[in-house]
């Protein structure tokens, strides 16, 4: 495995300093407009990607990482943690598939990788162990550590031609945000998934279920926090009011902001575990039911419909 630093020219010395005593192989892509580069440390390379102009926007940058990888290493990702950092990897993760994790304060790698994050407003600390790779996280940086000057990187200055080019970057952006939200606008059938769905792999299944049903997806907040849906698909006070005939909701509590983005729904049909969920209070039908082996049972059938 290896860390693959995105990080600006101004971010480099910190992000670099505090990922150094971690012994596996570290590469830094910086998208910088800038040849005259002073020396850097703490990595074994800096890959300085020139595009013709300057990349503002978070969402660009995830675009723009896309064409400069192999998606197929095994990589753990590190932005650094800010506004547009942590943007930037919740993005490119979603974008990519991969899990996320933002504001670590420190990484472990010995047999296995482990995370360590404040949780519960910063009341305790949490460790987590990554899976499976590629990963992505954005980190803590250390601006006060020294860095250790004793090894030095390599620079390597390549040429990145953007498909699209800046504008139209823009433009694509727009356009699959406004696809995506006329879509679920207009459905007639809605399936939201919650937090009660528990990870990635159930969203899949339950993005499956959507098409074998001819159903729009749409997801709750904390989903498109974990980086385990699309923000276009966030339903709620945060996100789009949506009024389907039929909105089926799997593992979503029931809170009150949910709530303000399906309750013009014709018919509300909500499945989850626990019997004392506000869910319950709005849904036109109710089953007390673990929702990812309900959605199983519903792929199935539709399946053997489609027989």
């Amino acid at each position: 495995m290896k860390i693959r630093i995105i990080a600006s020219p101004a971010d480099l010395n910190s992000v670099t300093a505090s990922l150094q005593e971690l012994s596996v192989e570290k590469e830094t892509l910086c998208f910088s407009e800038k040849k005259d580069h002073s020396e850097i440390y703490g990595c074994d390379r800096v890959r300085f990607i020139e595009t013709g102009s300057e990349i503002e926007q978070p969402a660009i940058l995830a675009m723009a990482i896309q064409e400069v990888i192999d998606p197929d290493e095994e990589v753990l990702y590190v932005f650094p943690c800010s506004d547009d950092g942590d943007e930037a990897a919740s993005l490119f993760a979603c974008r990519m598939g991969w899990d996320c994790l933002l504001s670590i304060e420190s990484i472990c790698i010995q047999d296995k990788i482990l995370v360590t994050k404040n949780v519960y407003s910063s009341n305790l600390k949490a460790q987590f162990r990554v899976k499976k790779l590629p990963f992505v996280i954005s980190l803590k940086t250390l601006p006060s550590k020294k860095i250790d000057e004793t090894k030095k990187a390599d620079l390597i200055y390549e040429t990145l031609n953007l498909r699209f080019g800046r504008e139209a970057f823009y433009t694509l952006l727009n356009e699959e945000e406004k696809e995506e939200s006329d879509t679920l606008l207009n459905a007639d059938f809605v399936i939201t998934a919650g937090r009660g769905v528990g990870n990635k792999e159930n969203v899949k299944l339950i993005e499956t279920l959507c098409e074998k049903a001819d159903a729009c997806f749409a997801a709750t907040r904390p989903l498109i926090y974990d980086s385990y849906a699309r923000k276009e698909t966030l339903v709620g006070a945060s996100g789009k009011t949506i009024a389907p005939k039929t909105c089926l909701v799997l593992g979503a509590s029931g809170s009150a902001a949910f709530m303000a983005g399906i309750e013009k729904s014709k018919t509300i049909i909500a499945i989850n575990s626990d019997p004392d969920a506000a869910i319950f209070r709005y849904a036109d039908i109710g089953i007390i039911d673990d929702c990812v082996e309900c959605t199983k049972h519903l792929i199935e059938l539709y399946g053997k419909e489609d027989e």
